[in-house]
């Protein structure tokens, strides 16, 4: 979670939070919320809708959010480079445990893309 984000700066939060895939391997994808992470919380404490089939909460807030993806397939770590994109308006699906959310499922209902 991070509230001041910026889509142009995805290279540098994946390197800075040590984001990667197993063995040296650039991850492929990474989503960043932009928000305080009492508002994520949140989501498993009441302002969230669980989802019996597949043991998710979405969001009854809407959030923005940063999703890095990664430009080369092929990229090993310290080279990797990413195109941001910003969501904005989007319900943020999590995994809850212990009422804490665990795993970033997805986003869905974006309004507005921007690419970088």
């Amino acid at each position: 979670m991070n509230k001041t984000l910026l889509r142009e700066k995805c290279d540098t939060e994946m390197k800075k939070k040590k984001i990667y895939a197993d063995r040296n391997k650039c991850k492929d994808v990474n989503t960043f919320i932009l928000s305080d992470y009492k508002q994520v919380k949140a989501i498993c404490n009441g302002q969230g809708r669980y989802d019996q089939t597949n043991g998710t909460t979405k969001s009854v807030a809407k959030f923005r959010i940063v999703r890095c993806d990664l430009k080369n397939n092929a990229a090993r770590k310290p080279k990797c480079q990413y195109k941001g994109t910003l969501l904005t308006n989007r319900i943020v699906v999590v995994t809850c445990e212990g009422k804490l959310p665990v795993h970033y499922y997805e986003a869905q209902r974006g309004r507005q893309r921007t690419e970088v």
